[in-house]
């Protein structure tokens, strides 16, 4: 059937469609084949220059056809056409494909070709321009996309991503050369590598706005950051990975949506080509089905949420982006919607989309089909025509995955060979969707008294299903949109939710969880508040009951529309978590969860509470209140009642906003706009204002109002006390004008404080307080400065956290401009460990700051080695030495950036060639060994704590400033216990026997670390230990107790030596050397004899070549329950 065009109009009795008629059919009437080849001439002259035959909205050139044909005649034509499709064409293509739209416009019909002429011409212009497409992809190859933009005809602009460009060498190093080990999956074109790198910031990027016309030269030295990401190489043994390569790259950096995967780098060097994309931690989809078909975890409602995520994806394809392109993006399926945080589904796989402009019907004739076989279009397959209906087919199908468990490519048996579209269209047109549903989700539907009779199913099954189908219809003009899809899902994510619905709880529940009203919490403006124990699903949860006077409360279509509203705040996580509501016999009842660490008015002079903490908590409670200033209804957009005590804290110390809308604050003194005070009016300004007094609550660690004690002396009698009143925020913007800002900070903060932070924070703060309320921010603009004061704080802390040295570190490994990046990345770096002095040191930091190195067994002297490459090693070759009991290995070594006057030990890290069980149990090896002339044993090597490797201690050294050389040679490991295995040596690694932390404090304990322990009972945990003194302490005074205690008691008599950190308190205790070494058949090599510096009236003697073993019971009830036990052996 031949459409009408929706402008068609009459003219003296003639039918046609403006732009498109024939001039010879309005000058004869006469209708001829030739007129068609005119009208489709003006559709190429559409195509080529991304406009409509017919515009009113420009003037002189409403139509396209003579428009276009006078620029082809006058040699411009260049100046019309669509620039997108200009950086795409092949000049000879574009000179044939215009030629032959101005031959079909020619005014005389018996020069116009015939349509099976058009159709030769046009296919050997597509054929022309796929050679091109393959000569410039087989150039950016070879050229490595290092050449003149324009010489090379660089349609995908890689010059301008130089800024996502990662090192090839990078990315071996983080797959350990593309190790099987990092291998995650394997994509159409490639396999697919998990890796921890330093890439450009892509997330910071589009969060601070950055326009994508910014210089090449600031987005290289814009900052990079270091997360955990998936690795694409595509396989180099096929050709057709190129072009999926350039189109990705050409397509993912500037078409950025949060159902859409981002790409955050490429490599495309030494004939790599590789994508770099963020992690989608919880896979694909098709994974997530194979899962949900097995098991019932997951809930129909994420199911529903993941697919709508997905949809609004394609919906933002689609739809086009920004006014100019749309995406068809050709291969939709379930393995291509990835999973991220909170199960967020993203599109990914651009590699076969197909772009065009967002004013044209979305249509490419395709020589060759592609995609999966499975979900493609079967009118896509028959035709070649590619539209987004195409793209709505494939969803239809990935749909009916989800709802099925089950993957479109699995029959269900093996002699079964209907697959699942063709199943899924049968069940439903049959009325049997009841044996496609996945039994997964019928017994959800059960546990929650639903169920499935084969006929009837709850409606948002249905509405998933009809979307669905309706997805697979064969014909195209049957099929929704895709924001017809996503407006079906939503519909049905409504329907299972039910919203505030199943909120609804009965007021005998709510008597009962309060006894009956019978003890008010707290009674604000017209509302009373009750704390309670409700009967839950999941058993009794805390709640708060907020209860409206009755006089006051809102008319019953008011309070179910306000219940709406929160409800919808609190999945936003603005407010607490609304539990449910009651509106029987007149009651107006909320029931909110109870916040556990309750308000930040309790924690403002919080000692404990960190600046980053507090910092946390701003940004929390001003995300919250940005967000209901952004709220379309003005009767609820204004909170009104901001301070302390309406900012609620959860477990997490995440803030929630309280007294809104239910209980709805009114203005507090010392929190109030002082333009309220003469009009009455509370706006979103006066709740900022508000705001800059928590601000200043919170830096100050001081309440907005508190009372001040004068003494005054009166003339004939004693001194009496009279009270003022103390305003915070008159103080505060004093102390900001004057520039003492250092008078109003928290005295517990002080050190804990960036400059720059704190300028940040103050500045804002300050400014919420102007008089004027169009000099005060917006929420937004006081959000936004105080996620900048946050990251100025974070990045000063974990620049702390560094070694002093670390640019002279960074600068000896093997990618030094690192240094550029974070701070805290720079931590992770180094905590993680990175390769020195071209891969001979491994230099680590520990999680208590303490500096660790480990020398590669290249630096060691062998007779007889073999070097090899293996897995799970920090270096890329280790030694391989097949005869362990005769080593012959000389290690002549100098540690060189471990930290001053700590105490080391020195590490052999090895393993036996033969795989061996890892034990938490240590390993009995025997390891001879010759140090300063002195022949040793070393008996035990323990696992390291990743169970890949065996260390042996060889000896301890305190690292002073002067340079220490050791002189180490390796005999043998004992046959008899390890068997005649090679090892794999992987070098001598030194770690600290304790943390910095833990020496600093333990060196020098101050005399107010002493005082402060002082004033806390730390006796009383003791009590059951104490009564074990020899000499009878327990009625000591507290301070001398104290005192004894950190010096240290005798118990058990004399056995035991009890004591307490003099610098946390922490419970310590030591046993007597006598008592521990129980060998009776080595008794006489020892020697018991007092000893002057001993705590004991004995000490045991060994010789150096004695072995001896140390068995004892440690009771845990002498240890602190919170900290690690060190055996500490003098």
């Amino acid at each position: 059937m031949v459409r009408m065009h929706p402008t068609a109009f009459v003219k003296d009795g003639f039918i046609g469609a403006p732009g498109y008629d024939d001039p010879t059919y309005f000058q004869t009437g006469v209708k001829a084949k030739e007129s068609d080849v005119y009208s489709f001439g003006v559709v190429l002259f559409e195509v080529l220059c991304g406009r409509e035959a017919f515009d009113t909205n420009i003037n002189d050139e409403a139509f396209l056809g003579p428009f276009a044909r006078a620029h082809y005649e006058n040699g411009t034509l260049n100046q019309i056409i669509d620039p997108f499709l200009m950086e795409q064409m092949d000049p000879v293509t574009l000179e044939h494909f215009s030629a032959i739209a101005n031959q079909c416009m020619d005014m005389l019909r018996t020069a116009r070709p015939t349509m099976l002429e058009i159709v030769q011409k046009l296919e050997n212009v597509l054929s022309l321009q796929q050679d091109f497409e393959k000569t410039l992809a087989l150039q950016k190859v070879a050229l490595g996309f290092k050449g003149n933009l324009e010489e090379q005809a660089d349609s995908y602009k890689v010059k301008n991503l130089e800024h996502m460009k990662i090192s090839l060498e990078q990315i071996k190093l983080a797959t350990r050369d593309f190790h099987d080990d990092f291998k995650i999956g394997r994509g159409g074109y490639g396999k697919v590598y998990k890796a921890d790198l330093f890439h450009f910031d892509v997330q910071k990027y589009v969060k601070e706005n950055i326009h994508q016309g910014a210089s090449v030269a600031k987005l290289l030295g814009y900052q990079r950051r270091k997360s955990m990401v998936a690795v694409k190489r595509l396989d180099r043994r096929y050709g057709q990975g190129t072009a999926e390569f350039l189109q990705e790259i050409s397509v993912l950096p500037y078409f950025r949506h949060q159902n859409l995967v981002t790409l955050v780098g490429f490599c495309d060097e030494d004939q790599e080509r590789i994508l770099v994309y963020e992690y989608a931690s919880n896979g694909s989809l098709d994974d997530y089905i194979l899962r949900t078909g097995s098991r019932s975890n997951y809930s129909w409602a994420q199911h529903l949420q993941i697919c709508l995520n997905a949809a609004r994806g394609l919906q933002f394809l689609h739809n086009g982006v920004g006014e100019h392109h749309r995406i068809i993006h050709r291969d939709i399926k379930s393995s291509n919607i990835l999973l991220g945080q909170n199960w967020v589904g993203k599109i990914s796989d651009f590699g076969l989309s197909r772009i065009g402009p967002a004013n044209l019907q979305a249509t490419f004739v395709m020589t060759q089909v592609a995609g999966t076989l499975e979900y493609v279009d079967p009118q896509y397959n028959k035709t070649g025509m590619l539209t987004k209906e195409s793209d709505v087919y494939s969803f239809g199908v990935v749909l009916f995955e989800v709802l099925s468990g089950r993957l479109a490519y699995f029959p269900r048996s093996k002699d079964d060979h209907e697959y699942l579209p063709q199943m899924a269209k049968r069940c439903f047109e049959q009325n049997k969707l009841n044996e496609l549903i996945n039994p997964g989700l019928k017994e959800e539907f059960e546990k929650r008294s639903i169920t499935f009779d084969g006929k009837t199913f709850p409606e948002s099954i249905s509405i998933f299903a009809s979307v669905a189908y309706q997805c697979l219809q064969e014909n195209r003009d049957d099929r929704p949109t895709i924001s017809d899809v996503v407006e079906k899902l939503e519909k049905a994510l409504k329907s299972q939710v039910k919203g505030v619905e199943a909120l609804r709880i009965s007021l005998e529940a709510i008597k009962f969880a309060t006894h009956d009203f019978s003890e008010i919490m707290e009674h604000e403006e017209h509302v009373k508040v009750y704390k309670g124990s409700l009967l839950h699903s999941k058993g009794h949860k805390v709640v708060i009951v907020k209860r409206q006077d009755l006089k006051v409360g809102s008319y019953e279509n008011d309070f179910y529309r306000e219940m709406a509203i929160l409800y919808g705040f609190s999945r936003k996580n603005v407010i607490p978590p609304i539990l449910g509501f009651c509106e029987e016999e007149s009651e107006r009842i909320v029931v909110f969860e109870h916040m556990v660490n309750g308000s930040l008015r309790e924690h403002v002079k919080n000692t404990g509470l960190t600046w980053k903490q507090r910092l946390k908590i701003c940004i929390g409670a001003a995300r919250g209140l940005a967000y209901i200033h952004s709220g379309s209804n003005p009767q609820y957009s204004t909170h009104g009642g901001i301070k302390s005590s309406s900012i609620l804290l959860n477990n997490d110390w995440n803030a929630v906003l309280s007294d809104f809308i239910i209980s709805k604050g009114v203005s507090t003194l010392g929190y109030y706009d002082p333009l309220y005070a003469t009009t009455g009016l509370l706006t979103q300004k006066s709740d900022v204002y508000s705001f800059g007094v928590v601000l200043f609550e919170v830096l100050s660690g001081r309440l907005a109002v508190e009372p001040l004690k004068v003494v005054q002396k009166q003339p004939l009698h004693s001194d009496h006390e009279t009270s003022q009143v103390f305003f915070l925020s008159q103080w505060a913007t004093q102390c900001f004008k004057n520039k003492r800002m250092d008078e109003i900070i928290f005295h517990d903060m002080k050190d804990q404080i960036d400059a720059k932070s704190l300028d940040i924070f103050s500045t804002i703060a300050y400014q919420c307080l102007q008089e004027q309320q169009e000099d005060r921010p917006t929420m937004d603009e006081v959000l936004k400065e105080l996620e900048i004061a946050f990251e100025c704080q974070d990045e000063w802390e974990w620049g702390r956290k560094l070694p002093k040295d670390f640019k002279k570190i960074i600068s000896m490994s093997k990618f030094p401009q690192a240094i550029t990046s974070s701070s805290k990345d720079l931590y992770s770096l180094l905590s993680s460990g990175t390769l020195l002095q071209n891969e001979k040191l491994w230099f680590s930091i520990g999680m208590n700051g303490v500096k660790n190195e480990m020398v590669s067994a290249r630096t060691f002297s062998f007779k007889d080695v073999k070097w090899r490459s293996i897995r799970k090693s920090r270096f890329s070759k280790v030694a391989k030495i097949s005869d362990i009991s005769n080593l012959n290995i000389r290690i002549l070594i100098k540690p060189q950036l471990l930290n001053p006057s700590i105490m080391y030990g020195a590490y052999l890290v090895f393993k036996f060639c033969n795989r061996r069980k890892v034990s938490t149990r240590p390993l009995y090896v025997n390891l001879k060994y010759k140090m300063a002339g002195e022949t040793l044993n070393a008996y035990f090597a323990k696992w390291t704590a990743e169970g890949d490797w065996l260390m042996v201690e060889l000896f301890r050294f305190c690292n002073d400033n002067e340079t220490t050389e050791f002189d180490i040679l390796l005999e043998s490991f004992s046959i008899y216990h390890c068997g005649n295995w090679g090892i794999f040596v992987e070098g001598l690694e030194f770690r600290a026997t304790r943390g910095l932390e833990e020496y600093k404090e333990n060196n020098k304990p101050k005399d107010e670390d002493i005082q402060r322990l002082l004033k806390h009972d730390l006796h009383i945990d003791c009590q059951d230990i104490i009564k074990r003194s020899v000499n009878n302490v327990r009625n000591a005074p507290k301070d001398k107790l104290h005192l004894l205690l950190f010096n240290g008691i005798f118990i058990d008599n004399g056995k035991k030596i009890f004591s307490l950190s003099k610098v946390n308190g922490k419970k310590c205790h030591m046993l007597r050397a006598k008592a521990v070494i129980p060998n009776a058949s080595n008794v006489k090599f020892y020697n018991i004899k007092p000893q002057a510096q001993s705590r004991f009236d004995d000490a045991v003697e060994i010789l150096s070549y004695h072995e001896f073993r140390i068995k004892c019971d440690i009771e845990t009830r002498m240890l602190s329950s919170d900290t690690a036990s060190v055996d500490d052996s003098h």
